[in-house]
């Protein structure tokens, strides 16, 4: 296909717009539902959270930390291409490892499995979950062995939400027991809510018009 490299600003415009974001977003989060799910006393993945105000399925990877229903915050959302002040740091292989197995997870309603394999993601960054599962012969340390050779692989439609501090955290309006709540991870779906990920949007669009009002001011004579 020919280019017309007479206005080469339009090409690089619409690639700026479509481009995996690179940078943190901000948006506020309240967990709504812990789903109802029960393993080894604690409740599994999925849950709910509501994100700037459109309800969506989340995943934890934190089996840390501790998350309230109910419970409000802020969070800087990463793709996996910018892993700078996630939970667990820089670690592109854990977190694509973590980001195969949330899809593995949406994809069956069985309840022990999705059990496993909750425990699979928590073990990805904490060995203790492994163990509290049932040790190196549980279902949740063959779904993690699997996970590795996935440690690789590009997941372009996963998104990392990962608390900020810097901002409010509470619990019903009041405060909460144990702060930070959890790190969650997000699977994209097409028809997944835009608003969900509007931050992302925002900042892209932000860097798309500050690009172009460059351009024209620099843009050269073109031919007559």
């Amino acid at each position: 296909m020919m280019m017309n490299t007479r206005q080469p600003w339009r090409l690089s415009a619409v690639a700026l717009l479509f481009a995996p974001a690179m940078f943190a977003a901000t948006v506020s989060m309240t967990l709504t539902s812990a789903g109802g799910n029960i393993s080894n006393g604690v409740y599994v993945n999925p849950y709910t959270a509501s994100i700037n105000g459109v309800s969506t399925t989340v995943i934890c990877d934190d089996y840390v930390d501790d998350s309230y229903v109910g419970e409000s915050w802020t969070a800087d959302v990463h793709t996996l291409s910018d892993l700078t002040n996630t939970r667990w740091g820089s670690q592109p292989g854990l977190y694509n490892e973590a980001a195969w197995l949330s899809i593995q997870l949406l994809g069956t309603s069985d309840a022990a499995t999705r059990a496993a394999i909750s425990f699979a993601i928590w073990g990805v960054f904490v060995g203790q979950a492994i163990t509290d599962f049932g040790g190196p012969s549980s279902a949740a340390q063959t779904w993690l062995n699997n996970a590795a050779s996935h440690a690789q692989d590009h997941f372009d439609n996963v998104l990392i939400y990962t608390p900020n501090t810097s901002y409010p955290i509470t619990c019903d309006g009041h405060s909460c027991a144990n702060t930070p709540p959890q790190e969650f991870l997000v699977v994209r779906t097409p028809e997944a809510p835009a608003a969900a990920f509007l931050g992302l949007n925002l900042a892209a669009l932000g860097a798309l018009v500050l690009f172009l009002r460059r351009r024209a001011f620099h843009a050269p004579e073109l031919p007559v």
